[in-house]
């Protein structure tokens, strides 16, 4: 009954939300509109739309489980996307005087025009978006699959029918807004979830005690190493560089000034917020040290969290 009811206040969220992308988008007229949302997103929606990216699968699940293994390695999640959208900020954000509308214009405009390289990205873009596509659906299906404790098929398929409505619905703009409201609701999830877990394991002296100091030095280098912490780190840095739906942002922003401020208070902002998958993978750890897939933890709330509040966790 607990499970059923969690599906239902979740597929009621859903809803709210695609109402909420419709309403905010009923009376665009463009395909400008739909794609970039006539290029006058303010800073704030720039902003929420840019943390809710941010913040997606590969923080929650991710970070969470690497800090589950690593100890604070978990970190470099955050610390890597956090320098990497600040160089998009610096280097990036003045081409949106150039009023391009995908990656692939941007990278023609780079080599002279040719048709050949823009054609080329475009299809690059296209067969890496459905890698990404997948791989949040699969995080979106493993998290419902475990709290409605439904098949993870139908839990694929519900939250693959989602996103074609999140973005169908109304594009770019509807997006941005759907992704503000939930890089709120992410945040206090976490947060949220970050203080049960340290509580229930009995505070924070008790985790330290039963983590391996080695993964409780500074970015688990003790546990993980000074090379290949730095090398995950430049390798998230270097993704969020390349990753097209950060360009989008660029592009549809009202100007240069509200990208380059939306994009250094989401590095600030996600830099902070590198601490909690971190904490919550090493709690989680303290608490069952033994999980046969390191990519669950996060599927693992503190007791006191299920299922009374699943969604903050």
């Amino acid at each position: 009954m607990e499970h059923n009811n969690f599906l239902i206040w979740f597929l009621l969220y859903a809803f709210v939300m695609m109402a909420v992308g419709w309403y905010v988008t009923r009376h665009q007229k463009t395909g400008e509109d739909f794609i970039l949302g006539g290029r006058k997103l303010p800073m704030l929606l720039t902003l929420g739309s840019t943390v809710g990216t941010m913040v997606g699968t590969g923080s929650s699940i991710g970070a969470v489980s690497f800090g589950y293994t690593n100890g604070w390695a978990g970190m470099l999640y955050g610390i890597g996307g956090a320098t990497g959208i600040l160089l998009t900020a610096w280097l990036f954000g003045p081409v949106r005087k150039l009023r391009f509308m995908t990656m692939s214009e941007e990278i023609c405009y780079y080599t002279g025009g040719s048709r050949i390289v823009k054609n080329l990205v475009a299809l690059l873009i296209f067969l890496a978006s459905i890698g990404w596509l997948g791989a949040h659906i699969l995080g979106g299906g493993l998290y419902l699959a475990w709290a409605a404790d439904i098949d993870i098929t139908v839990a694929k398929i519900i939250i693959a029918v989602g996103f074609i409505f999140y973005v169908g619905i109304g594009g770019y703009k509807a997006v941005s807004w759907i992704d503000t409201l939930q890089s709120i609701v992410l945040f206090v999830g976490f947060i949220v979830l970050a203080a049960l877990s340290v509580s229930y394991v009995g505070g924070w002296d008790t985790l330290v005690a039963n983590t391996d100091p080695q993964a409780f030095t500074l970015f688990g280098i003790g546990k993980l190493g000074l090379w290949p912490a730095l090398s995950l780190a430049i390798v998230i840095g270097i993704g969020v560089l390349a990753t097209p739906s950060y360009r989008q942002r660029i592009y549809s922003a009202a100007s240069t000034r509200s990208i380059r401020q939306s994009f250094v208070i989401t590095g600030l902002l996600y830099m902070g917020f590198s601490f909690l998958p971190a904490i919550i993978g090493m709690a989680t750890h303290v608490m069952n040290p033994e999980l046969e897939n390191p990519a669950l933890p996060s599927c693992s709330p503190p007791m006191p969290c299920r299922p009374r509040w699943p969604w903050w966790c």
